[in-house]
C-alpha cells in the first residue's frame, strides 16, 4: 500500500507496448519514491514493465514503466494509457475513506475506514468483510459510492481475526474465541451512534461477512435498522455437512470441528439458532451454485426469519455477472433507503 492510499500490484514484465502507447505517457508515478526504489532493481530484468495501480476513488488502471538506465537515473514512469474493467470514467468527487479506531468491549483497539459523506449524522452501513483472514482496505469499493450517492455512509471495521495487523491480532477470532469478533462488529455501531455520526446503522456482509451479519443482528437486535446478508453462513453444522469434504478439512482449523471439540460452541454461535432474535428487516441475497456456502444456508435463514431471499440460479459464491449486479445492487439500494433513510 503506498502512502497516497494507492495500491500497487505485483509488477509484470511487458517488452510489446504499442508506439502508441508509448506516446500517450504522461508523467505520473515520477514523485513516487517508494515506486522508483523498487522499480529501480528490475532495470537489468527487462526494458518495461506493467502494473496496476487501485485508489478509493480511481479504479484499477494499467500504468507502465520503461526502463532505460542508460538513458536515465531513475527509470521513467509514466502513465499508460487507462485500461479498466468499465466503459465509461467514474464519476467526479468520489469519496475517499478516513482511518477510523474504536475501542472495543475488552479495550482492543479496533481499525476502520470510513467513507463519510459529510460531518452531518447519516444513516451508515457497517460492512464485514469475509474470510475470515481478510481485511478491508482502501481499494475503489463501488458500494461506497453507491451508499454515499444516496446520503449514506459506509464504516468498514476490521474485528479481530482480519490481517494485516499481526498474527496476534488475526488469531483472536480463532474457534472458541469467534463471538468476540461479533462482539466487535456490535461495537462499530455503538461508536458511530456514540460519536454522532450515524443516526441509523445497518449491518451487511458477504461470505463469511454474512455470518458476522446476522450474527450482529442476534447479538444485539436493538441496535440495528436493517440487515443484508449475502452469501453468508446461518448455521456452522449445516454448512460443514454441505460443502465439498476438501473444503470442511481446511476451514476446521479456522473455525473448529463440527463433530469435535468445538461442536457445541459452533451450535451456540450459529445464528439459526437465535434467529428468533432478528427485529430488523432482512435482505439475503444467494448464488444457486455456490461451492463454498451451500445455498441452503440462505435459505434456511429466510424461511426461519420470513427474510426477503433473492436467489441467482446463475451465481456462485457472491454475484458477478454484470446484469446480476445491477439487479442485486439496485434492490440493496432500495432496501437500505426504505429502512434507513
Amino acid at each position: 500500500m503506498a502512502d497516497d492510499l494507492h495500491t500497487l500490484s505485483a509488477p509484470y514484465a511487458l517488452d510489446a507496448l504499442t508506439a502508441d502507447e508509448r506516446a500517450q505517457f504522461e508523467e505520473h508515478l515520477r514523485t513516487c519514491d517508494r515506486c522508483q526504489a523498487e522499480l529501480a532493481g528490475l532495470q537489468d530484468a527487462a526494458s518495461s514493465l506493467a502494473f496496476a495501480v487501485e485508489g478509493p476513488a480511481p479504479p484499477s488502471a494499467l500504468r507502465a514503466a520503461i526502463l532505460d538506465a542508460a538513458r536515465a537515473e531513475r527509470p521513467n514512469v509514466v502513465p499508460l494509457r487507462p485500461r479498466r474493467t468499465f466503459t465509461s470514467e467514474p464519476p467526479d468527487a468520489l469519496m475517499a475513506p478516513i482511518e477510523v479506531e474504536y475501542e472495543s468491549f475488552d479495550g482492543l483497539r479496533i481499525p476502520g475506514l470510513f467513507y463519510r459523506v459529510d460531518d452531518r449524522p447519516r444513516p451508515a452501513v457497517v460492512q464485514f468483510h469475509g474470510g475470515p483472514e481478510g481485511q478491508s482496505r482502501a481499494d475503489f469499493v463501488p458500494l461506497a459510492h453507491l451508499l454515499n450517492s444516496i446520503g449514506v455512509n459506509l464504516f468498514l471495521p476490521n474485528v479481530r481475526g482480519s490481517t494485516g495487523y499481526g498474527m496476534a491480532f488475526q488469531s483472536l477470532d480463532d474457534k472458541t474465541l469467534r463471538w468476540n469478533g461479533v462482539r466487535d462488529g456490535c461495537e462499530a455501531a455503538r461508536f458511530l451512534k456514540r460519536t454522532g455520526a450515524a443516526t441509523k446503522t445497518a449491518a451487511m456482509g458477504g461470505s463469511y461477512g454474512g455470518f458476522m451479519t446476522l450474527a450482529v443482528l442476534v447479538e444485539d437486535p436493538g441496535l440495528w435498522d436493517a440487515g443484508v446478508d449475502v452469501v453468508g453462513i446461518a448455521d456452522w453444522h449445516t454448512f460443514f455437512a454441505n460443502m465439498p469434504p476438501w473444503r470442511g478439512v481446511l476451514r476446521m482449523n479456522e473455525y473448529g470441528d463440527p463433530n469435535g471439540a468445538e461442536a457445541d460452541y459452533l451450535r451456540e454461535i450459529s445464528p439459526i439458532h437465535r434467529a428468533g432474535n432478528i427485529k430488523a428487516p432482512l435482505l439475503v441475497i444467494h448464488g444457486r451454485n455456490d461451492p463454498r456456502v451451500p445455498v441452503e444456508e440462505s435459505e434456511q435463514i429466510a424461511r426461519v426469519t420470513g427474510a426477503e431471499l433473492m436467489i441467482f440460479d446463475d451465481e456462485g459464491h457472491g454475484i458477478a455477472a454484470r446484469p446480476n449486479q445491477v439487479t442485486a445492487n439496485r434492490r440493496i439500494l432500495e432496501f437500505l433507503a426504505e429502512h434507513l433513510l
